[in-house]
């Protein structure tokens, strides 16, 4: 693997602009000269990937890029300050970063087994992880097998946690058993707060994932669109 330009046409004038660029190994360094760039970027089966945005100046507001989760694997994808580190330890030279959430879910997953649930008397109650989610913010699950009609209701009961119920108004024993249950946590709050970094985690969607990253000379700026992304150091 190995971090590359993609196609050679220019569309505008200047060394390097506006063209697409993948990233798919760790400790890449951007610069004011990616300024306008779309990142295609590749989780990694081995460890997280970093690529960190340029030292924040008034010689660089204006800066912007696109990055699109191009790949998806077993590992966060992160996008960090400049002097930020894996996993949101901070640096002397961390700087500030704004999240603005989109109108898409933040996901997350957990395999878990409803056993047979009997009529009316049959319930079962687990938790699913969801980076992200907050008190207030809207949420839905569902299982990756036919419910049969069992009741699924979920709801946000502390921070990145997700609270599910199933319970059996069928007439008849229900069994699931072991799956794949998703939860989906829409915001309730456009503003994310301050962040540390922001992410594609694993739960991030192939084609649906994005983050717009802006510097304003004093801040970086970061909306994310689609499934999956989380922002670390929120508060």
């Amino acid at each position: 693997m190995a971090n590359e330009r993609i196609g050679s046409a220019l569309p505008f004038k200047g060394v390097g602009a506006n063209y697409i660029e993948k990233i798919d190994t760790d400790g890449k360094q951007l610069t004011s000269a990616d300024s306008g760039k779309t990142f295609m970027c590749h989780q990694n089966a081995t460890a997280d990937v970093g690529v960190n945005l340029p030292s924040i100046s008034e010689t660089i507001a204006g800066w912007n890029a696109r990055f699109i989760l191009a790949g998806a694997s077993s590992n966060d994808f992160q996008i960090l300050p400049y002097g930020g580190v894996l996993d949101g330890g901070a640096t002397d030279e961390d700087d500030k970063m704004y999240v603005m959430r989109g109108p898409g879910p933040i996901t997350g997953s957990a395999t878990v087994d409803v056993a047979s649930l009997a009529d009316a008397t049959g319930s079962a109650l687990f938790d699913i992880t969801v980076t992200g989610a907050d008190l207030g913010d809207f949420a839905m699950a569902a299982p990756a097998v036919d419910p049969e009609g069992l009741i699924i209701t979920a709801n946000v009961r502390a921070a990145n946690t997700v609270e599910v119920s199933v319970h059996n108004e069928t007439a008849g024993t229900v069994n699931l058993a072991s799956t794949t249950w998703k939860a989906g946590v829409w915001s309730n709050s456009i503003g994310g707060g301050s962040a540390d970094l922001v992410k594609f985690n694993t739960e991030a969607g192939v084609g649906l994932s994005s983050i717009d990253m802006f510097c304003d000379g004093t801040n970086w700026w970061a909306t994310i669109q689609g499934p999956g992304e989380a922002a670390l150091g929120v508060g």
